[in-house]
């Protein structure tokens, strides 16, 4: 638990610190926003449920016009699992976006801390893990998609996987 604690708290100076100075400079907005989640589980995952679907709250720090820094975390439960077993998920992630061109089209990569929470009838437990998420996406206006696999647990990748699709609303300009 140390040396997830240790390596989230080194990525986020590592991001931070110049994202605060070049922010100084930028004339973009920082934003912060909302973003409705389905995913699709995939492999063993998806034997065990039928899909996830959640909320995240997002902040955005653009660096320049094309690249920005962001924060997102939430909650996400699984449905359609089998009878008396309730599993859910709480990402702690900080990323890049990265805008491909002025036609909305973007690029995202995102690495953190997941919660991983099970419950069996009376008995619970929960574990944190390295994960993160990559993909692509569209922005109009206020208005956002995005498409990415998502890997909630790095270390059981080929166990926990699945197609993760956001739509998200830009709320507050800052």
């Amino acid at each position: 638990m140390k040396v997830h604690r240790s390596f989230l708290l080194t990525l986020l100076a590592v991001i931070a610190v110049p994202a605060v100075a070049a922010a100084d400079n930028e004339k973009g907005p920082k934003v912060l926003g909302v973003d409705g989640v389905a995913v699709l589980p995939l492999g063993d995952y998806g034997d065990f449920a039928d899909f996830a679907v959640g909320g995240l709250l997002r902040f955005e720090l653009p660096l320049t016009p094309e690249l920005g820094v962001s924060v997102r975390a939430g909650y996400i439960a699984d449905v359609g699992t089998p009878a008396m077993v309730s599993t859910s998920y709480i990402p702690f992630y900080v990323g890049a976006r990265y805008n491909v061109g002025s036609g909305g089209l973007f690029v995202a990569g995102e690495i953190g801390l997941t919660v991983l929470r099970a419950s069996i009838g009376s008995a619970s437990d929960s574990e944190t893990k390295l994960g993160a998420n990559v993909g692509a996406g569209y922005q109009k206006g206020k208005l956002s998609g995005r498409v990415s696999l998502w890997l909630p647990s790095l270390g059981d990748s080929g166990d926990a996987q699945g197609i993760m699709a956001n739509v998200g609303i830009d709320i507050l300009s800052l």
